[in-house]
C-alpha cells in the first residue's frame, strides 16, 4: 500500500500493439491498481501494423481485460507513419497480418477518444503537475507520437516524472524506428 502523503502516480503507455505491447499493455491496464498507478491514457502509433489495426488491437486488450469506455483510459490515435515521411515498417512477417500473430480473435468496439495523441499526453502533464500527481510515460513502440509532443511542449521533460521506452536492438533488425 502507498503512502497517501505521496503524489499520485498517472501512467501513460504508448504503444503500436503488436504481440509484445499488447501484453504489456494488458499487464498496465490490470495491475496499475495494484502497483499503486492509475493508468490514464493510451496512445497509439505507427509500428508492428498500421494505425487502424494498432486501434483494433488496443481495443482487443481492454476487452480482454474486461474493461468497458467506462473503465479503461481514455484512447486516442497518434502517428499513422514516421515524421520523416518514409512508409511505416511493416513487421507482420513477424506479428502477423493483424499485429497479434493472426489469433483470430474477434473484431472489438471501437474505444477511440477525439482528439490527438501528442497534444493529449502534453494536456495530461499539465493537469498532473496542477494537481501535483506525477507521469509515467511508457512508450513501446515507434517514438514519433513523443517526438510531436516535444515538438509541441518543448517543456515536455519537465513535466514528465518518468519516461520508459523500449528501443534498440543489438544486431539493427526490430525495435530500430
Amino acid at each position: 500500500m502507498r503512502d497517501s502523503r505521496q503524489a499520485e502516480r498517472w501512467l501513460v503507455v504508448d504503444t503500436d500493439a503488436g504481440l509484445d505491447d499488447a501484453v504489456a499493455l494488458c499487464m498496465a491496464l490490470k495491475l496499475d491498481s495494484h502497483y499503486g498507478l492509475s493508468c490514464k491514457l493510451v496512445t497509439t502509433t505507427h509500428g508492428n501494423c498500421s494505425l487502424d489495426k494498432v486501434n483494433q488491437n488496443v481495443a482487443k486488450c481492454i476487452r480482454a481485460c474486461g474493461l468497458d469506455a467506462s473503465s479503461a483510459p481514455r484512447v486516442v490515435a497518434g502517428a499513422a507513419r514516421p515524421l520523416s515521411g518514409v512508409e511505416p515498417t511493416d513487421a507482420s512477417y513477424f506479428h502477423g497480418e493483424d499485429g497479434l500473430g493472426d489469433a483470430g480473435l474477434p473484431e472489438a468496439a471501437s474505444c477511440l477518444s477525439t482528439g490527438y495523441a501528442h497534444e493529449e499526453l502534453v494536456a495530461l502533464c499539465r493537469e498532473a503537475a496542477s494537481c501535483h500527481a506525477e507521469v509515467i510515460c511508457v512508450a513501446l513502440g515507434p517514438l514519433t507520437n513523443i517526438a510531436l509532443a516535444l515538438r509541441y511542449e518543448p517543456n515536455l521533460p519537465k513535466l514528465l516524472h518518468r519516461m520508459i521506452f523500449m528501443g534498440g536492438c543489438g544486431n539493427a533488425r526490430g525495435n530500430m524506428t
